[in-house]
């Protein structure tokens, strides 16, 4: 039989920038033991991932008549070269760098996490959480393209739910800030790591990882919130650092945490855990 598939794409910002545009040209969903089918996208959608706000999505491919059954793999068609600006960050200042695949734009991204589609009408919704703290490297030089190395999760709509609050301003003035007496000049985050009683770590890409990451921003009213999002419902340990700044993926950077605590998550629910 057949059923339908609508997949969103949300993401996990990055600092030291003011958009990241990414140009998806399609997607293809992989079946057990069959060929991929590859739907493109005419015109090509450009996103910028730094526009969406936390816990926003947006649609990559609206539902879709496609044969119901287990999946294997999905994989995003994009268009980032080094010679093009299809896909690319603008920085502070308006200059706007390429963003590239190491392993050629071909490739695509590919989400190697297998998925079903329920026959008949109920349909299956998927949000892609890109995580762009972790797959947005450094350049070479300062006027060279950005490496991506994606880092992507694919979430059942169905199953997932989120963890907000706010950060009190005893905690933003915290000794180990770099800024204790002006909370907006430090990058604040919130780290959600999987299972309870975990001990905090940053993104070094060894040990313990996060599954995502939030940064704090001001609220209408002078709070500073967060709200990390497709949360697969469980167990989660968060814990807060304002030294967000100093978050290197490709190293050890000895954030200082504080705050650590457990959170449940439940499915359609935002669960509230206040600093």
């Amino acid at each position: 039989g057949t059923g339908t598939i609508s997949i969103n794409i949300a993401d996990a910002p990055i600092d030291g920038a003011v958009a990241a545009v990414v140009q998806f040209s399609g997607i293809a969903l992989k079946r057990f033991g069959a060929d991929e089918s590859v739907f493109r996208f005419d015109p090509p959608l450009r996103i910028d991932l730094l526009g969406l706000d936390p816990g926003e999505s947006v649609p990559l491919l609206a539902a879709t008549s496609v044969p119901a059954g287990p999946y294997e793999s999905m994989r995003l068609l994009v268009d980032a070269s080094r010679a093009t600006l299809d896909s690319h960050v603008t920085l502070p200042g308006g200059a706007q760098r390429a963003l590239y695949l190491p392993s050629g734009a071909e490739a695509g991204l590919r989400i190697a996490r297998g998925f079903s589609v329920p026959p008949g009408d109920r349909g299956a919704q998927f949000t892609i959480d890109f995580d762009l703290r972790r797959s947005v490297g450094a350049p070479a030089s300062v006027l060279e393209p950005y490496p991506m190395a994606p880092t992507l999760r694919l979430v059942d709509n169905a199953t997932a739910g989120a963890i907000e609050g706010s950060v009190g301003a005893g905690t933003l003035a915290n000794a180990s800030c770099p800024f204790p007496f002006n909370p907006a000049l430090n990058v604040n985050l919130v780290y959600v790591f999987e299972g309870s009683n975990v001990a905090p770590d940053d993104i070094d890409r060894a040990g313990v990882e996060p599954v995502t990451t939030a940064r704090l921003e001001l609220d209408a009213f002078g709070a500073w919130t967060y709200r990390a999002a497709f949360l697969p419902a469980g167990r989660y340990t968060v814990a807060f650092s304002c030294q967000g700044a100093n978050e290197d993926p490709n190293r050890n950077d000895n954030l200082v945490f504080l705050g650590t605590r457990n959170v449940v998550v439940n499915a359609a629910q935002a669960a509230r855990e206040d600093f």
